[in-house]
């Protein structure tokens, strides 16, 4: 007798958490990984409900986390669920240089995205050596993975001096730490988590969605010159690192 009761996906769609997710960028990455056949976490700042919709006006399920920067370690639980965390938040202070700019910049593009980065490395190695590298169904987990979008200073002269300066510190930030982070996650020692080639960076980033859709034909996100509040995402296109 044929046995026609469906069988699990031995690999199921990775959880992809995205922050700066009210942004316009935000918004597309999201669309670009529903189109990927992701399971979506939406982390902003905003009270909102975001509704999306996929290229047939279809809803895109997703689940909406509110959080604020200085509240990282109270995502510790949630980042348990997740594989891939794409860091995608920050602020544009644009021409402004006084000292408060610097240390919102700072906080809000470099640090509030390095202590999501370790966090979720000290989560992922917790969850390993808990349960190993598999889903609570038993089936195996994807290589956990760290999207950042960082400046597209990488590639050419900075148009926003601190927004470059601070988001570019992040990403050299991921470089130096990406060997630790690839063991401890369990990846393949020596795999370097930088990726500052512009046409990869575009495949990655950028490339995944048209300028029109992404938002930055404009230069503008969800507010003037500040998506998403002190979690949004910056008015400028990026380039990107990818840590395993």
């Amino acid at each position: 007798m044929t046995n026609t009761e469906p069988t699990a996906n031995p690999n199921p769609p990775p959880w992809v958490a995205v922050t700066g997710a009210g942004g316009s960028f935000g918004r597309a990455l999201l669309r670009r990984w529903h189109d990927r056949g992701a399971q979506l976490i939406a982390l902003t700042s905003s009270e909102a409900p975001l509704d999306l919709v996929d290229g047939e006006g279809h809803p895109i399920p997703l689940r909406q986390v509110r959080w604020r920067v200085g509240e990282e370690q109270e995502l510790a639980g949630l980042l348990a669920e997740v594989d891939v965390l794409v860091l995608n938040h920050g602020v544009n202070v644009h021409t402004a240089r006084d000292r408060t700019a610097v240390e919102r910049s700072l906080e809000v593009n470099a640090l509030s995205s390095w202590r999501l980065l370790e966090l979720f490395a000290t989560v992922v190695g917790e969850r390993r050596s808990a349960v190993g590298p598999r889903a609570p169904t038993g089936a195996a987990r994807p290589l956990p993975e760290v999207w950042l979008n960082t400046s597209e200073a990488e590639i050419q002269l900075a148009v926003s001096p601190l927004y470059e300066i601070s988001k570019r510190l992040v990403g050299q930030l991921l470089s130096q730490r990406a060997l630790d982070l690839a063991k401890a996650a369990g990846g393949p020692a020596g795999l370097d988590a930088e990726i500052d080639d512009e046409e990869e960076a575009a495949r990655l980033l950028s490339g995944m969605m048209s300028p029109s859709e992404s938002g930055y034909s404009s230069g503008q996100g969800e507010g003037e010159g500040e998506a998403d509040g002190d979690a949004g995402e910056g008015p400028s296109s990026g380039s990107a690192r990818r840590g395993r």
